[in-house]
């Protein structure tokens, strides 16, 4: 029993090994990154959009932020941090208790001019309700707020993909409060294809290593 436990552990050591030499092999040959980037501006009521479109005491204000970085060369995203500041909303007095006003956000995403890089969609524009309360706060209310997916592109290929979620927010008089967004990377068909051969690989030497045994 004690000898079947350590060629068993070799096997799945060796297995493993082989699959961390891949990765690192394949990270190799990712060299050249490029950094993408994000721009938001918001509308009130339908009205055009604007950086610093301002509707009965409430100012959104649009911002440019960087989301990742991606290889030029092979399927490789990165991601800068798990959040970015979509803008912020500045409420300078009381709302309306009402819920007749909208509001939509438009997020533009670019790469640097001198790589062939966009994303799918390219521009969203996500629309909300605005609450408003008897204390004068108001609750900025977006129709979905499900993950929303994007597929990374350079030179006319997909690389990787990632998703953005936008949250509700609430803003009482007087407060600045931030939008932010959540976003995740989604694996990326090649890692998941090493991974699958590196488990089944395991899993091939482990069942080898029963039937010599037996």
């Amino acid at each position: 029993m004690k000898s079947f436990s350590t060629g068993e552990a070799k096997c799945f050591a060796l297995a493993f090994a082989m699959l961390i030499f891949m990765i690192m092999n394949q990270g190799v040959a990712r060299a050249e990154t490029v950094t993408f980037q994000g721009t938001t501006d918001g509308a009130f009521n339908s009205t055009g959009f604007s950086p610093n479109p301002t509707l009965l005491g409430l100012t959104f204000n649009g911002t440019t932020f960087p989301i990742g970085t991606v290889d030029t060369n092979a399927s490789s995203l990165s991601l800068l941090a798990p959040t970015i500041n979509l803008g912020s909303f500045r409420l300078t007095g009381n709302f309306p208790n009402s819920t007749v006003n909208t509001f939509a956000l438009r997020l533009v995403i670019t790469f640097p001019v001198s790589v062939d890089g966009r994303t799918q969609p390219s521009a969203i524009a996500q629309e909300a309700n605005l609450i408003g309360s008897p204390d004068g706060s108001v609750t900025v209310d977006f129709f979905d707020n499900d993950p929303i997916p994007f597929v990374v592109e350079v030179n006319g290929i997909q690389i990787a993909s990632f998703s953005l979620t936008i949250d509700d927010i609430h803003i009482q008089p007087g407060q600045t409060v931030a939008l932010v967004g959540e976003v995740a990377p989604v694996p990326e068909p090649m890692t998941l294809l090493m991974l699958g051969t590196g488990l089944a690989g395991m899993g091939t030497a482990v069942w080898n290593r029963r039937k010599t045994l037996r």
